[in-house]
């Protein structure tokens, strides 16, 4: 190990996985037979190599070319090069809304704010020999983690095919439900087929993502709960900005806890808190997420991570690092089926491996398969 830590280079591809359908009831951005994945690779001095990964959505018409991707990366990731990772991770900068991490996830465009901080982190973690965790300041072994299958567009085979590829991969308790179908009993149908893969869930929650208004809310919820089902969470019911019908949602909904904040960025989680809307504060990224748990701190308010850009083993991370995480969210993209094993699944709590970094690592063969 040398006392100099320099970025020196690094090499940029795009990714191309097949995968299936997903989305919600709002967004069924990624109707496509496979996925774009922007890979970065950080350079440094130590021997050591940064790795950041980040979907690329698919939420405009067309897809951007390789050129493009790229030229996003270089605009950003050019201008670090000959710096120190860790004084990149400390360094602040004042934008609109307070201080934010300077490479913190959104901070540079689409991709490559959360694709460079993910290879920053992994570097530096790999630098002292670390898994990630371990140098963001775990004191944990685990952490809770929930099933979440994304597959609002899916029919019933393929959503029962997904959720027992949860169930072949580790012993989960809990589990997420995309929901916001025209009808609640359309709702409750999915819900029951989800339920009933894991033999009666320990824990369930919902996500209608934006879906309902207030009242609809407090309506369904409550349909739900009469057929025989008991809610931990209910995720974005109503439209992200509406703080007052968050606040009335929560308080409508005395033994289901409120989970908002994945959709807003740190002056909205801030007006979440203030406004007294939010049971549990959904982060995500790494700097981003360690950023708005020490907002949400003061206020007695718990977190919950939610996975950032198809890299289930980033919100692991962060979820053992922080301070009260109730969940860690685990939604098992078919990239993740590539790489090396960054976690293990049992008795419903994820723990890591003894990997330095995030333990995210592809074999040459598989990127040159992959290689768009």
């Amino acid at each position: 190990m040398t006392a100099d830590f320099r970025i020196t280079g690094y090499e940029t591809r795009v990714l191309e996985v097949p995968e299936r359908t997903i989305g919600d009831s709002q967004t069924h951005v990624f109707e496509t037979d496979e996925l774009d994945y922007l890979f970065l690779e950080l350079e440094t001095d130590a021997d050591v190599t940064g790795l950041g990964i980040d979907l690329v959505e698919l939420r405009a018409p067309g897809r951007p070319s390789t050129e493009t991707l790229r030229s996003r990366v270089d605009d950003v990731v050019g201008d670090v090069v000959g710096e120190n990772p860790l004084a990149l991770l400390n360094r602040r900068t004042r934008h609109r809304g307070g201080a934010h991490n300077f490479y913190s996830s959104g901070s540079y465009g689409p991709g490559v704010g959360v694709l460079l901080n993910m290879a920053l982190w992994d570097a530096a973690a790999k630098f002292f020999d670390q898994p990630l965790a371990e140098f963001m300041g775990a004191t944990d072994d685990s952490a809770p983690i929930y099933a979440s299958g994304l597959s609002f567009g899916n029919d019933d085979a393929t959503t029962r095919e997904v959720y027992e590829g949860f169930a072949e991969v580790g012993e989960f308790d809990a589990a997420k439900v995309k929901v916001g179908y025209e009808t609640v009993d359309e709702d409750i149908d999915r819900i029951e087929l989800v339920d009933d893969v894991f033999g009666g869930l320990d824990t369930l929650m919902i996500d209608p993502n934006e879906a309902w208004t207030p009242k609809e809310t407090l309506r369904k919820v409550q349909a739900i709960q009469d057929v025989g089902f008991d809610l931990y969470w209910i995720e974005d019911p109503v439209f992200r900005h509406d703080f007052d019908g968050m606040r009335r949602v929560r308080e409508g909904l005395s033994d289901v806890h409120l989970t908002v904040g994945e959709y807003v960025g740190f002056e909205g989680k801030h007006g979440l808190l203030d406004a007294g809307a939010v049971d549990i504060l959904n982060l995500q990224g790494l700097s981003a997420a360690s950023d708005a748990s020490t907002l949400a701190e003061p206020t007695g308010t718990d977190v919950a991570m939610s996975t950032d850009h198809g890299t289930d083993a980033m919100a692991v991370h962060a979820g053992l690092a922080l301070p009260d995480v109730t969940y860690v969210e685990c939604c098992s993209h078919a990239l993740l089926d590539l790489s090396e094993e960054p976690y293990v699944v049992e008795d419903g709590r994820v723990s890591i491996t003894d990997t330095p970094g995030h333990g995210v690592a592809f074999d040459e063969e598989t990127l040159e398969s992959h290689s768009r």
